[in-house]
């Protein structure tokens, strides 16, 4: 009898265990299913020959995301390719144009197809311009963005944003409002930033973050010059030189730029008052111009001292800060009045700051075109 009831035991503890396993193996695969691409789902998407792409693709990277290798290539299908006999809306004379529908594929490394991707706004008839380094990619953070500039008409384009996402190629920012380009420049400023201008009335630089894991991409700054031959001659200088860009909103204006500024630094810049200007063009690989008195960053301008090679004045354009008289005046008192200077339609603002003194110069509206940073007494 005990060994009867010792069977029947057995028996229910083996099919309790083959349950629990299958329920595992169930949960497993399961799991899988949601962090991959399935074959199910490229089986509905319209393929094509990678050997074919490579030959055809007007573009075409290779990309990696994670432990995820792939390819990417932009077909234009039925596409016209011309080049142009004169300057036109679409470019500059001896441009080469493709007009056609374009079509993003996808596929694993070293694979022989490829899959056809869904994105927003890009299956339709569209004008590119392949001469202006488009289409492009820039590294931003650990992900490769794919742009493309579609013109739209005279210095004006339309950029879609492309990355790498979940397994598919997916559009950046499908919610937000577009990203207007003059020209066909796109810039990227830092680990995730762009910058793009546009002249319709004047010119607008605007520098955008972009989050490829979350797809989105938000405006962070906007700069406007109503100044039409000023807005073509900042446009000008922005375009030709690639790692010059404008400076915009990345401070906040407060009692510890006083502070600081006692120790000879002025806020938002990396060198004292006294640094060695050697040092400094030695580790400023990007945008640096040497002008023997002085040397320009997009942010910050270092004044030297010709006889030392040593900093006598830090100075950032007022862009950085995007304040006014008044909010200056609010958070860190009145200036020295004896030292208030009004000249034309600028007027400077002194604030001592011990052995050294800041410098708030404006234009006639009271905006802050800038900060100096010297020893007091200093020009």
């Amino acid at each position: 009898m005990k060994n009867y009831i010792y069977i029947i035991a057995l028996l229910s503890m083996m099919a309790f265990v083959s349950a629990c396993s299958h329920e595992t193996e169930g949960a497993r695969n399961e799991q899988t299913m949601d962090d991959v691409v399935t074959s199910d789902q490229n089986e509905l998407k319209e393929t094509k020959d990678t050997a074919w792409l490579k030959e055809k693709s007007i573009y075409q990277y290779k990309g990696r995301q994670g432990s995820t290798e792939f390819e990417v290539y932009v077909y234009a299908q039925n596409a016209t390719t011309s080049v142009l006999k004169k300057s036109t809306v679409s470019g500059d004379k001896g441009d080469t144009i493709i007009e056609g529908k374009l079509a993003v594929y996808l596929a694993e490394k070293g694979a022989s197809l490829a899959y056809k991707q869904t994105i927003q706004d890009i299956n339709k008839k569209m004008v590119i311009n392949i001469s202006k380094d488009n289409p492009r990619v820039l590294t931003i953070g650990e992900s490769h963005v794919l742009t493309i500039l579609e013109t739209e008409e005279r210095y004006k384009s339309k950029s879609i944003l492309l990355t790498y996402h979940k397994g598919e190629i997916k559009r950046i920012g499908e919610k937000s409002k577009d990203v207007i380009v003059t020209g066909h420049t796109i810039k990227k400023i830092s680990t995730n930033l762009i910058q793009t201008a546009n002249i319709e009335q004047g010119l607008i630089f605007q520098t955008w973050r972009i989050d490829p894991k979350t797809l989105e991409i938000q405006l962070v700054d906007e700069t406007s010059y109503a100044d039409a031959e000023l807005g073509r001659q900042l446009y000008n200088e922005w375009e030709d030189t690639q790692s010059l860009y404008h400076p915009f909103l990345n401070l906040s204006l407060n009692e510890q730029i006083l502070q600081m500024a006692r120790q000879g630094l002025l806020m938002g810049t990396q060198y004292p008052i006294g640094a060695n200007v050697e040092e400094i063009k030695r580790k400023n690989v990007g945008y640096l111009v040497d002008e023997g008195e002085y040397l320009q960053h997009p942010e910050v301008t270092y004044y030297l001292s010709p006889d030392s090679s040593k900093v006598t004045g830090v100075m950032i354009p007022g862009e950085r800060l995007k304040t006014t008289v008044h909010e200056v005046k609010r958070l860190l008192g009145q200036p020295s009045t004896s030292l208030i200077e009004q000249q034309g339609n600028e007027m400077s603002m002194v604030y001592p700051a011990e052995e050294y003194q800041l410098i708030f110069t404006s234009d006639s509206a009271g905006v802050v075109k800038q900060v100096l940073l010297n020893k007091a007494g200093g020009k």
